[in-house]
């Protein structure tokens, strides 16, 4: 049911990054699936159309009044998005084209799409700044001329204002920012024996268990965890302390990962 005094609206969205069915693939994509939602269930039509994969690749229905549409056919996996053939870019465009034409409002998650003469100036159109570090997202942010920008930090408000600000006068006027917020709900002290259950029969009882719950990337951080294992090993004699890496979706259609595996075990 939409709230008195709102009128039911499609809404089209864009994601370079793949929306599941029943998983999720990260951070990002967990707050665009979660904010889908709240939109369908205030009464909102919302169309996400994302990056068609191997293995998420049929149109699927989310929730009410949340559909998808993996059908979008750039490079399967981070980083480079956009490393696939010209063909697939001009359907990309094609596709995209045709759906803002048939929606209300538009919104580019992560400020992921870089065909900025797609946006149509009869609908509103707005960009999401998860972060300010992929190439994707600060080309999406630099190329901005519409009409809403959405921040989850202060801190990235002041970096759009002082970069791309310097050439694009007034755009703190089109900031909203908006707090990413925690749910408590499901963020909470408690005791994670569901989770130890799936290990129990591969660690002794007394064995220390670190969880490094991202995929095997060196900018997330595994390096570094592998050297704190190696100082409580080594340094404080911790003999029984093991790291738990968790295999990330992205094996199920690309290889690019096995050299990240590979160093891992090694060190």
């Amino acid at each position: 049911m939409v709230k008195e005094g709102i009128r039911m609206k499609k809404i089209l969205v864009f994601s370079l990054g793949p929306i599941f069915k029943d998983y999720v693939h990260g951070g990002s994509q967990k707050v665009l699936r979660e904010v889908a939602m709240h939109l369908g269930e205030q009464g909102h039509k919302v169309n996400i159309y994302c990056v068609r994969r191997e293995d998420n690749n049929d149109i699927f229905e989310l929730s009410k009044n949340v559909k998808v549409y993996p059908v979008l056919k750039f490079k399967q996996t981070f980083p480079s998005s956009y490393k696939t053939s010209p063909y697939n870019l001009w359907e990309i465009i094609k596709i995209l084209k045709k759906q803002i034409g048939n929606h209300d409002v538009f919104y580019v998650h992560d400020a992921g799409l870089n065909f900025h003469f797609l946006c149509n100036q009869n609908i509103p159109t707005i960009i999401s700044l998860r972060d300010f570090l992929y190439p994707e997202t600060l080309l999406g942010a630099f190329n901005f001329l519409r009409d809403k920008i959405i921040v989850n930090s202060e801190y990235t408000r002041e970096s759009v204002k002082h970069t791309v600000g310097q050439y694009l006068s007034g755009i703190e006027k089109r900031i909203e920012f908006i707090n990413n917020g925690i749910n408590l709900d499901l963020f909470k002290k408690t005791k994670p024996k569901e989770i130890m259950s799936l290990f129990e029969d591969k660690f002794d009882k007394n064995d220390i268990k670190i969880i490094y719950p991202h995929r095997p990337d060196p900018s997330k951080g595994v390096y570094q965890s592998l050297e704190l294992i190696n100082r409580l090993k080594n340094k404080r004699g911790l003999k029984n302390v093991k790291l738990l890496i968790p295999h990330y979706i992205d094996e199920n259609v690309s290889g690019e990962l096995n050299e990240h595996y590979k160093n891992i075990k090694k060190i």
